[in-house]
């Protein structure tokens, strides 16, 4: 699905109706099974100067990315990281994916303009990517799960937390240090575009609010930073 054009639906949690996704079972028809083990994710957001990325979201344009460099597990051991690049058309979406060593992430200091020049990026924006700074390491607890027809999967986010971070900076900011909280959970339901009458329905059975939702955008308002 990640090369795919599809829509993300999020929602917040902020009672305990669902707790985990086996709480699904109970508001939706169709059945799920996990498809990995509860894992931690980290990711160290990317965006210019003056967070032009973080304000073409909250204003709502039409077309516009999410760059990050993420890696699963440990939040002071990177292990198989990758570049991933997040791109919106209106309503839908894709994700490309780049493998990145983790020895040339370290001795380029985490600055992404050193580290795309030698990957095949193939964005019509390409030049942006040499103009991108880290500024938000945001790290999570993620459960996730498929549905039986393959149709429709969902990933629930819990123990956010998050923390400011620059290229000066940053190696010594991969720990669990000095972390804030971000408390209400993340449901987030996948689909591609095909579906989107039946995912319809689906998201009318949840308790939950549905929203806009964003890690980063929360993150760097909470900061101050937008």
């Amino acid at each position: 699905m990640s090369n795919e054009l599809r829509y993300e639906r999020k929602f917040v949690l902020e009672d305990y109706a669902i707790n985990t996704l086996d709480d699904l079972d109970s508001f939706l028809p169709i059945n799920f099974y996990e498809k990995y083990q509860p894992r931690r994710i980290n990711s160290i957001y990317y965006d210019t100067e003056n967070f032009q990325l973080a304000d073409d979201h909250l204003n709502g344009l039409m077309r516009r990315f999410k760059i990050r460099i993420r890696y699963y597990g440990k939040i002071d051991k990177v292990s198989s990281p990758k570049l991933e690049i997040k791109s919106k058309f209106g309503l839908v979406g894709k994700k490309d994916i780049f493998k990145l060593s983790k020895i040339d992430l370290f001795k380029k200091n985490f600055c992404l303009s050193r580290l795309v020049k030698n990957l095949n990026i193939n964005i019509p924006d390409l030049n942006l990517l040499f103009t991108l700074k880290p500024k938000i390491f945001i790290s999570y607890k993620r459960q996730y799960c498929v549905s039986e027809c393959t149709r429709f999967r969902y990933t629930l986010d819990n123990d956010i937390c998050f923390k400011p971070v620059n290229e000066n900076t940053i190696k010594n900011n991969l720990n669990k240090n000095m972390f804030l909280k971000y408390y209400p959970r993340v449901l987030e339901l996948k689909y591609l575009k095909s579906a989107e009458i039946e995912a319809n329905s689906l998201s009318r059975m949840l308790p939950a609010r549905l929203t806009t939702h964003s890690k980063y955008c929360n993150a760097l308002e909470f900061l101050g930073l937008l």
